[in-house]
């Protein structure tokens, strides 16, 4: 579970019991993919690659969150 709150994100194994905003699922190497800048979210979710559950306006700004190197 990755968790983004108070202007920090937090990551642990397994899930809590608080009900997420929103949902991402994605394989391993689709993940780094987004995150190294080497992935386009929007073809990802297109293309079925990324799955979005909940608020899909939060899940379309979290790359705002992480310093994403230029590709």
């Amino acid at each position: 579970e990755t968790a983004i709150a108070d202007g920090a994100c937090r990551v642990t194994a397994g899930r809590s019991d608080a009900e997420p905003r929103t949902t991402l699922v994605m394989a391993d190497a689709e993940f780094l993919k987004l995150v190294s800048g080497n992935g386009n979210p929007v073809t990802m979710f297109m293309t079925r690659k990324l799955k979005v559950a909940g608020d899909v306006g939060l899940a379309s700004g979290l790359t705002r969150y992480f310093d994403i190197p230029k590709a």
